[in-house]
């Protein structure tokens, strides 16, 4: 499967930015999960486009740590835990091994089965999910551990991003600001964002809240002392290419150091 998530420590920032849906890599050893080439390059739940680069972009521009994985969410979703009580209630978006996914044809939206996915047992997943998405969770601990030792307070920023449709709702917000561990800082920081950058729409859980799907990977951080958690998920047109991703990662700045503010 080599290697699944990638990171950089920079103790020069209270800031670790995160990127659970980053890339679109299948190990070679699943080939296309049973589904063909073209229906998999149409998926609109294979990884999170744009997000990569914005959260790298962020990173560069704050001298901060990041950690992002690199393994697509159709294998197993790196911001599922295993036994959140609802992790079953929805097979393409909200579960941890995904049983379907959303592709088009032909313009249209349509469900397909994910054939290898829909093989595997309970316990396989169980063991999936402790040889990737448990690491993960690990190394986003450790990160916080260090970064504690030379500052009072660390933040979590985890970027993600969406398509302007989605199972047939039509999406019009371009920054969705989650406080979904620490909801107390999404308001301010929504407003940062608004006031320095009026030309996207900005909004707290919408189109969707983290608790959609019962929390995601920063659950691990819920209770941990000096800590606080902030994801974005931004409209994926907005990301297109490097000149977007530079403007969206300047009207994030302001909000970004609202959190503390």
């Amino acid at each position: 499967m080599g290697k699944t998530h990638f990171s950089t420590l920079s103790e020069n920032s209270n800031i670790l930015f995160t990127c659970e849906h980053a890339t679109s890599r299948i190990p070679e050893e699943l080939g296309t999960l049973g589904l063909s080439r073209e229906d998999l390059d149409n998926c609109k739940d294979l990884y999170d486009p744009g997000a990569l680069e914005l959260a790298q972009a962020l990173a560069k521009e704050f001298d901060a740590s990041l950690l992002w994985s690199d393994l697509s969410r159709l294998v197993i979703d790196m911001n599922r835990y295993f036994d959140a009580p609802g992790k079953n209630k929805n097979s393409f978006h909200a579960s941890l091994l995904k049983k379907e996914l959303l592709t088009m044809r032909a313009g249209k939206e349509i469900l397909l089965s994910i054939p290898h996915n829909q093989t595997l047992s309970e316990k396989e997943e169980r063991e999936l999910y402790d040889t990737v998405c448990v690491p993960y969770q690990e190394e986003m601990l450790r990160i916080v551990q260090k970064l504690k030792e030379v500052h009072e307070h660390v933040y979590i920023v985890s970027v993600h991003s969406f398509f302007p449709e989605y199972n047939g709702s039509v999406r019009t917000v371009d920054i969705d600001v989650m406080g979904y561990v620490h909801p107390e800082v999404a308001p301010k920081v929504c407003e940062a964002i608004t006031a320095g950058a009026p030309n996207y729409t900005t909004e707290i859980d919408k189109p969707w809240s983290v608790m959609d799907v019962d929390g995601g990977a920063m659950h691990v951080l819920e209770k941990e002392p000096g800590v606080t958690v902030l994801a974005f998920d931004i409209k994926n047109d907005n990301l297109g290419n490097d000149t977007d991703v530079k403007k969206m990662s300047d009207a994030l700045k302001a909000g970004i150091r609202a959190i503390d503010g």
